[in-house]
């Protein structure tokens, strides 16, 4: 199920991005720029103050709180007990159990990092924009009890980049269940996103550090093994990037969770 649907399913519209409705704004999820570069612009222009929460480093942001792909479930954990105010009794148990030491070591999210961004959010209108790689995210309807269970306890509404707004019928809060194990992307990891012109199509980009990993040089024609197939592309180096995610760029982005552990090979 989409992330989308899986919203819409529990009640939790996704609005239009306004910034008079909003006095702060998250951005959630990787690279959005890529997929919705007028919105992202229109966040920028706003004069809103804004905070990212990313994967991966985006030069246009500035600071941003980095966690470690495919840990949102416990990154959405951390933060929504980070807000949780104690306004909702019934809620507390629910709290009190979870884990947010064991969630902050497999997330990379420090928990002093956590308060400090629940800090800047509390009390106030937060538009939370969600990154279009979250809409396949493998654990989409667990992320959509979180991200209801977020906005139950904090004044947070939620548009999604590349996606229209919708209207969903309130329903009764559901909550998630705690997770226990979360998904690892150690090693040579790859990030489909769409590419920015027809070049970019043919090629892996790249760190330094990521070529090491990989043991491939820039222009090296390379054989990229992962969950989304097999592609042949060329590894250009970006020295402006950093770590051992490289973007693997679309014409068309594929339907299916963008993170994926990847073999290289070189070829030819």
């Amino acid at each position: 199920m989409k992330l989308s649907e899986a919203l819409h399913h529990l009640g939790v519209p996704l609005e239009t991005f306004v910034p008079q409705h909003a006095d702060k704004v998250l951005l959630f999820g990787t690279l959005i720029g890529r997929d919705d570069a007028f919105l992202l612009d229109r966040v920028m222009d706003s004069g809103l103050p804004f905070v990212a929460l990313s994967a991966l480093e985006d030069s246009r942001l500035g600071r941003f709180y980095k966690y470690e792909a495919g840990t949102e479930e416990g990154v959405l954990g951390i933060l929504t007990k980070a807000l949780y105010q104690g306004s909702d009794a019934s809620l507390e148990r629910f709290f009190e159990e979870l884990d947010e030491g064991y969630l902050s070591a497999e997330c990379n999210l420090g928990e002093e990092e956590a308060l400090e961004l629940a800090q800047t959010l509390q009390e106030k209108r937060v538009v939370c924009v969600l990154g279009a790689d979250l809409e396949h995210h493998f654990h989409a309807p667990a992320l959509a009890q979180w991200l209801k269970l977020l906005s139950h306890v904090a004044r947070i509404s939620y548009v999604m980049a590349g996606h229209n707004a919708t209207l969903a019928q309130p329903l009764p809060l559901e909550l998630p269940q705690a997770p226990d194990v979360l998904e690892s992307f150690d090693g040579t990891v790859t990030y489909a996103c769409p590419a920015l012109n027809n070049e970019e199509a043919s090629q892996l980009l790249g760190s330094r550090q990521f070529g090491v990993a990989a043991k491939v040089k820039n222009g090296d024609r390379v054989e990229i093994h992962n969950a989304l197939g097999v592609q042949v592309r060329t590894f250009c180096m970006d020295e402006t990037m950093k770590g051992t995610v490289a973007l693997l760029p679309y014409a068309h982005v594929p339907e299916h969770f963008r993170y994926a552990h990847s073999t290289i090979k070189q070829v030819g």
